[in-house]
């Protein structure tokens, strides 16, 4: 399994309860298109393409649920929490694809 030094630092304070969130709204489609941008040349190195499928959400954070049926691309959540797991889980896909 591979941490990184975040992880550890992460995994201390929550073994402290000093853990903090840092919840705020952001885009889970930039973010998503971040974490690829940052995997690229590896999945490139391995011949893999990357593809992300947007089609579920609004086009963009001022469309409603009620106007096309689709999701809001905009999330309140912890995004460098969530940028690490996406990282993780993707780091991992490449490491075991042949």
């Amino acid at each position: 399994m591979h941490f990184t030094i975040q992880d550890l630092l992460d995994y201390a304070q929550i073994k402290a309860d000093k853990f903090r969130k840092n919840f705020r709204r952001f885009n889970i489609r930039e973010t998503v298109e971040k974490v690829m941008s940052i995997q690229l040349k590896s999945a490139d190195d391995k011949g893999v393409r990357l593809h992300a499928d947007f089609s579920n959400l609004a086009e963009d954070q001022e469309e409603s649920l009620y106007d096309d049926g689709k999701p809001s691309p905009i999330v309140y959540s912890d995004e460098q929490r969530v940028m690490q797991v996406l990282l993780s889980l993707q780091s991992n896909a490449l490491k075991y694809t042949k």
